[in-house]
């Protein structure tokens, strides 16, 4: 007989029913209700296109940022951060993205 059937929340799990046994096994069948919701999966995953990517504009952009200005007087964190949203910022101008079908 079954001892102890965990569950994360109250009232997730009703009408437990110990039924027959499983072929010639000591153990039992062990029938019972689990409430929940059906969550739909939405695929967000995007892909970047870098085929068709305007490198050339990319450059241009990465080019316009004054750099040595930009990260003077600054720790290596801040300078990461900041080199990181003009790269990505320049990335979304250039790269197309695509969604990918999983």
């Amino acid at each position: 007989m079954l001892d102890l059937l965990f569950t994360n929340r109250d009232g997730l799990v009703e009408d437990a029913v110990v039924g027959g046994r499983l072929g010639q096994s000591d153990h039992e069948i062990i029938e019972l209700l689990i409430f929940g919701e059906i969550r739909r999966y939405i695929n967000k995953t995007f892909a970047l296109d870098f085929q068709r990517a305007d490198f050339g504009l990319f450059k241009g952009l990465i080019q316009r940022v004054p750099w040595e200005e930009a990260l003077k007087n600054k720790g290596v964190q801040e300078n990461w951060v900041l080199f990181k949203t003009e790269f990505l910022r320049a990335q979304e101008q250039t790269v197309p993205v695509w969604k990918t079908s999983r």
